[in-house]
């Protein structure tokens, strides 16, 4: 449906048209597996460490690794799987900390690995976002995986003793669980990955491993699909005890299915099975000392709280519930566990959940078939909210070719190309049906396995690129032959094959649609030629020359991400080409920016006297010819055994890629960049200023200028805007290095108050920009809001009540949500807390707000897309109680030059999709409308997903529907 946002500030007195879209089927997959990188503080006065990630495994084989960052969480890259692949099970390991050979200690590496339907355990290179190396053996399909404790030097030991464990190995082990009931050993030391063992396998039939634990680093637990309990000796391999939970309940299943099973530090076993319940066995005696009914269906997840105080549960009710021991400190054995309060954060199933606990991060993160992570404040869930992070991607799966209405979205091995027809189109036709404001174009599949990691499409919307894992391709499009309207004809063009069959992860096509930007999975950053734009007489075609540009040595990364992340650091995750196509900045995990200007005039004559054959050409900084900065940096050069010839300001047509002049002057952001943007200007000064409008005459070399190339730089607009994870807005001039007029009139600390309290991450920017008009508008949008800012004013200074609270909030938040109103806290709390006495014996539950019977406190709102707080005071009996209105209610704050709504959410993508000439001006006195885009939505109610249990926990089932009604 096409409408109109406009500001109503008096600075904001135009918008811009919107066609609102829901037709773009991005299908979102369920979570399966969820872990944290590191274990939780052992003291929690201690801040969690800089390097700590939470890693999500979908099931549709992707991997997202995420930065809590202080509560900030911001979707750092995906590892994007393929056809017929998932994720089942995510564990981290740290390898031992090693002397130097300055004899300080390093930290060990982070590692992660993985399981899925098969037989196979794989290791992941978290920079390259590839496999690193892969273990399978003679067993079944690999059910659950766990990774030994981390070593810990005991005190008190014997000097025999003490040697012994300097000989041990201090690496974390790995167990896994198969469904022919094995349970193998793989041994992670020097950073492989080997079989060790397997361990004695039960008799049974039916013995299926559904989950694995470790008691200690030498024993570990064992749910199995028969009802039963197994530990296991790893260093023999032998059984020690099996534990049966009985018959199942009258009229179900006679086996009970172990989902889950946990280790306390005192080492009391944990389990949670198919009967919803949760039961406690002693360490020793390894007999039953507590069961509780926690779940009206099957428990499928279970954590515990480092301290071994807390534990959680989520299941196929929806719930997700929290027990704590209850009795006095001073009787240890009259302690009991009770729940203390449950919850349905989640629509589905409840499948993963991890937690962590430190100084200022305390949290519990859970996921399911819903496909939205929820993040659970653990110590203050009194009062702090809930969190539902996007289950959407943090870069647009989609791009825009303007000029003629295009844009295309991607996912799995599919493309789709669809065009949107213009708002004046549109409106001539009488019927307001969604359906008739596009049209599918085209499609495109993959072949392959791989999954389709980036695509772009030029603003002419004549040239397509893909890229998965393993390739590289790039397309023609031309109008089909029922008209351009209706279809287009593709056409695969040739690339250099060094750069086909490399793959990528991010993709530019520049704004002249002349360079085709590949960034490789090893971090390599390759350009293409594209020539045939001149004429239409000439065929679109790639050279089959390529450029590999170099970035600048970091130094002072390596002490940071050598160690816990290796070349992690340096992944780039965003690019940018300036409005003429002459700069091109890149910028990295670790906040780096570096940047290139492209130099000389371009000489067409020479395209056609290119031989046949392929060269590489590597392009390094101004005057250096050192290759040392790639391997130091994580960086690698594509294809190294291969000599390369070294020459100096090599090129293509006459022009070449060089290191901007003041590119080491930028300096590294205090977190990762989410926006990178140039500034738009008007297309007259566009020209090149060269004769015949860009063939330039032939340059001849000379003794100073070996190659034929001008060394006059850019002469377009080169600010550049960036946006941070932490919403801290810079801009930049590229050319010299140095923040602009606008930026230090603006920094990070006069920020409008409404843009940074925005939990939702900024996902994308649009120009709206006119000199003759004065106009200087960037629209920025999240996942769940939309908003404007007007560089042609300076930002308002925060008041001083703004800087009170943020300091508040930096102390008492804990991770997740923010904090509770005071007016809503009563409506906050759990319904009912049980409490049990010292001598054991359980006391009248004390309620909080309502009976048990209703359940409707488990509907909870916190900082998501779930109902609202005046919904929470009609179910408790206050407020209205009149009908409420379906929509949600547009937030929009006046805040200077800032503007924002949260109208439209989920959002999946903006994309501008009508051609607009900043440098003209109307006839007329009156303003331009602004520009028109396409904001696709995706809501969480057209996601396909299987059918949820209900029981007796549905409104309708309870007659409570007419209430909301």
């Amino acid at each position: 449906m096409p409408g109109r946002i406009e500001a109503r500030a008096s600075n904001f007195t135009q918008g811009m048209d919107i066609h609102r879209c829901r037709f773009v089927p991005y299908p979102s997959s369920a979570i399966n597996a969820i872990a944290f990188s590191h274990s939780s503080a052992q003291s929690k006065s201690r801040k969690a460490p800089p390097t700590l990630r939470l890693a999500l495994g979908r099931a549709n084989g992707n991997i997202e690794i995420w930065n809590p960052l202080n509560g900030v969480w911001s979707h750092e890259i995906t590892i994007h799987g393929g056809k017929g692949r998932t994720v089942d099970a995510l564990v981290w390991i740290k390898d031992p900390d090693e002397e130097d050979y300055e004899g300080r200690m390093r930290p060990g590496k982070l590692r992660l690995f993985s399981i899925g339907y098969s037989a196979a355990v794989t290791e992941w290179d978290l920079a390259k976002r590839q496999p690193a190396r892969h273990s399978s053996g003679n067993h079944g399909e690999i059910w659950c995986l766990a990774a030994q404790p981390a070593w810990q030097p005991k005190p008190d030991q014997t000097k025999e003793r003490q040697q012994e464990e300097d000989r041990s190995f201090k690496g974390q082990n790995l167990v896994a669980g198969c469904a022919d009931g094995s349970i193998v050993v793989l041994h992670t030391a020097h950073g492989d990955l080997e079989f060790f063992r397997t361990l004695q396998r039960s008799s049974a039939k039916k013995a299926r491993i559904l989950s694995i634990t470790f008691i200690d680093r030498n024993n570990v637990a064992a749910g199995c699909a028969d009802g039963h309990i197994r530990i296991y000796d790893t260093r023999n391999g032998n059984q020690i005890r099996s534990i049966g939970l009985g018959k199942g309940p009258t009229g179900g299943p006679k086996q009970i299915l172990v989902w889950s099973v946990k280790c306390l530090p005192d080492g009391t076993i944990v389990s949670g099975d198919s009967t919803g319940e949760v039961r406690f066995w002693d360490a020793k005696t390894h007999t039953q000392t507590q069961r509780l009914q926690a779940h009206k269906a099957d428990l499928l997840t279970m954590d515990i709280s480092a301290d071994g105080t807390t534990i959680f549960t989520g299941g196929m009710d929806r719930r997700t519930v929290v027990f704590q021991k209850t009795g006095s400190n001073k009787d240890p054995r009259g302690r009991r566990w009770a729940e203390l309060y449950h919850r349905r954060y989640h629509d589905h199933d409840v499948k993963a959940m991890a937690s962590f606990d430190s100084k200022h991060l305390s949290v519990l993160v859970s996921g399911g078939l819903d496909t939205n992570p929820i993040v659970m404040p653990v110590r203050a869930f009194a009062t702090e909210h809930h969190r539902t992070l996007q289950y959407l991607p943090q870069e647009p799966p989609m791009d825009s070719a303007p000029a003629t209405g295009l844009f295309v979205s991607w996912w799995g091995q599919e493309v789709r190309i669809w065009r949107m027809l213009k708002t004046a189109e549109f409106r001539s036709i009488e019927d307001d049906d969604d359906a008739r404001n596009h049209k599918l174009v085209s499609r495109l599949g993959v072949k392959g396995e791989e999954s389709i990691t980036h695509a772009a499409i030029s603003e002419k919307g004549d040239l397509l690129a893909v890229s998965t894992l393993a390739e590289t391709r790039l397309f023609r499009l031309r109008p089909g032959k029922e008209g351009p309207m209706d279809s287009l004809r593709i056409k695969k063009l040739l690339l250099p094959p060094r750069v086909s069959k490399m793959g990528g992860t991010h993709l530019r096509i520049s704004p002249d649609g002349k360079w085709l930007l590949n960034v490789t999975c090893e971090n390599s950053i390759l350009l293409v030629r594209i020539v045939g734009h001149e004429s239409p007489d000439h065929p679109l075609r790639a050279l089959p020359k390529h450029l590999l540009l170099k970035r600048l040595p970091r130094k002072d990364l390596q002490d940071d991400y050598r160690g816990t992340l290796g070349g992690y650091g340096r992944t780039i995750i965003r690019t940018a080409f300036s409005a003429d196509s002459r700069i091109l900045v890149v910028a990295d995990l670790a906040g780096y920016l570096d940047s290139w200007v492209l130099e000389g005039k371009e000489d067409l004559i020479e395209a056609g006297h290119i031989p046949n054959g392929h060269a590489d050409v590597s392009v390094s900084g101004s005057g250096s010819d050192s290759d040392s900065s790639s391997s130091s940096s994580g960086h690698h050069s594509v294809d190294s055994d291969v000599a390369r010839p070294q020459r100096k300001n090599p090129g293509i047509l006459g022009q070449s890629w060089h290191q901007s002049p003041n590119a080491n002057l930028l300096p590294r952001l205090p977190s990762s960049p989410l926006i990178l943007s140039f500034r738009p200007y008007p297309r007259k000064h566009l020209s090149n200023g060269l004769p015949n409008g860009n063939i330039a005459p032939s340059t001849h070399p000379t003794r100073s200028n070996t190659q034929r190339n001008s060394h006059s730089l850019a002469k377009g607009d080169d600010r550049l805007l960036v946006l941070s994870t932490t919403h801290e807005v810079y801009e930049f001039n590229v050319l010299s290095g140095s923040l602009t007029d606008w930026a230090r009139r603006n920094p990070a600390s006069v920020r409008p108050e409404n843009f940074s309290k925005l939990r939702d991450r900024v996902m994308g920017v649009l120009w709206d920009v006119d000199e003759q008009l004065g106009r200087e508008r960037v629209w920025l949008y999240g996942v769940a809001w939309m908003g404007c800012f007007d560089l042609g004013r300076d930002f308002l200074p925060p008041s001083d009540d703004y800087y009170r609270q943020l300091k508040r909030r930096r102390t008492l938040e804990e991770g997740a949500g923010s904090a509770v109103n005071p007016q809503d806290e009563d409506l906050r709390r759990p319904a009912k807390v049980r409490r049990l006495g010292e001598n054991g014996k359980r006391e009248s539950a004390v309620q909080i707000g309502e009976s048990e019977e209703s359940d409707e406190s488990e509907d909870v709102e916190g900082e998501g897309y779930g109902p609202s707080s005046t919904l929470l005071r009609i179910r408790k009996g206050e407020g209205n109680q009149g009908s409420l209105e379906a929509k949600r209610p547009i937030k929009a704050w006046e805040a200077g030059n800032w503007w924002v709504t949260t109208k439209y959410r989920p959002i999946l993508g903006v994309v501008p999709i009508k051609a607009f000439d900043m440098g003209e001006t109307s006839e007329s006195n009156e303003k331009k409308p602004g520009i028109e885009v396409a904001l696709i939505e995706r809501p969480a109610w057209d996601l396909d997903l299987p059918p949820r249990f209900d029981g007796d926990q549905e409104w309708g089932e309870q007659g409570l529907v007419g209430v909301l009604k």
